[in-house]
């Protein structure tokens, strides 16, 4: 588990905006909450979670909560533990 974590971290310091919607996902935001937080489509809100989502070798309906946690877990969010 801890290298699917230091694997996951790894790739998603590459995309900035996959860091913005992850922590607005840890905030409890939905998808049209995200893309008018940032002036984004909601497809492209989509396609950011997607990319988390296979960064993270997740899926499934637990994919949003898993990637929520990871990103407080991890400090990559502001939510507090």
């Amino acid at each position: 588990m801890n290298q699917l974590l230091n694997q996951g971290r790894q790739a998603l310091s590459a995309g900035e905006w996959e860091l913005e919607v992850l922590n607005l996902i840890a905030e409890g935001r939905n998808n049209e909450e995200i893309a008018e937080k940032l002036f984004l489509s909601i497809r492209t809100v989509e396609k950011h979670l997607t990319n988390i989502y296979q960064k993270l070798g997740i899926s499934g309906k637990s994919a949003r909560a898993f990637a929520a946690s990871y990103s407080i877990k991890n400090n990559l969010s502001a939510v507090e533990k």
